[in-house]
């Protein structure tokens, strides 16, 4: 892990200490993990990788706890799990997150889970990853 991405976790950190029960810090958490884990996705780095997305899905999971209507924590939990290989898990947290954010309007975020979604029933073959 890079110094910018440990500060960057850290900082967070010490936000989550601050307010336990805040879901935009554990959000910010729980993203900064998942940024990580692409990150080392990117570099073959699969142990660092597997790790920060348990990590992120541990932290998503305490955003839900909070506030179950959270919207977009349930896209990056689905793609937390589907990266971590809970096919079953990200699809069913899809599901759930389509109807949140169907219910509260988000069009854009429940699209993009049901791109997953298709992604998953192999419905349609995932896009590259993108060159940096």
């Amino acid at each position: 892990m890079d110094e910018a991405s440990r500060a960057r976790i850290e900082q967070f950190q010490k936000l989550v200490q601050l307010d336990p029960e805040g879901e935009i810090s554990h959000y910010g958490l729980a993203k900064a993990y998942f940024d990580c884990g692409t990150l080392a996705e990117g570099r073959s780095d699969g142990t660092e990788a597997a790790a920060m997305f348990a990590e992120a899905i541990r932290e998503y999971a305490k955003v839900l706890a909070i506030k179950p209507d959270y919207a977009a924590c349930f896209l990056f939990l689905g793609l937390s799990l589907q990266k971590s290989g809970d096919g079953e898990g990200a699809l069913k947290t899809y599901q759930d997150g389509m109807a949140v954010a169907q219910r509260n309007g988000y069009l854009h975020l429940r699209k993009r889970m049901g791109d997953q979604v298709q992604i998953l029933e192999g419905k349609v073959v995932p896009p590259p990853p993108s060159a940096h």
